[in-house]
């Protein structure tokens, strides 16, 4: 599944679950509680749509994210250690290295 698909299955997922609540006429109460088998229905699937998309959106965009975001001080490090190796090519090795 594509990231369009993914966006596509969580915006129809939200629709699905909000459907109950923005067109009540559709979804007459069927029991004396009041409730509709066909909202509760549409309620959950909507649900697992959402999920489903949010998943497969957060595995696209969020985990590449976070991986760069984790893996960036490694190498800002070896990018500020870049000017000490060029000393030492320069100047040779420093005494303090030498020592120990």
């Amino acid at each position: 599944m594509g990231k369009v698909h993914a966006l596509l299955f969580t915006l129809l997922g939200a629709l699905m679950g909000c459907a109950p609540a923005l067109a009540p006429g559709f979804f007459p109460p069927g029991s004396l509680d009041g409730a509709n088998t066909s909202a509760l229905w549409l309620q959950v699937m909507g649900g697992l749509n959402g999920f489903i998309g949010v998943t497969i959106l957060t595995e696209a965009h969020l985990v590449p994210f976070l991986n760069l975001l984790l893996s960036a001080p490694a190498t800002w490090h070896e990018e500020a250690m870049a000017p000490l190796e060029t000393l030492v090519q320069l100047h040779g090795e420093p005494r303090w290295r030498a020592i120990v």
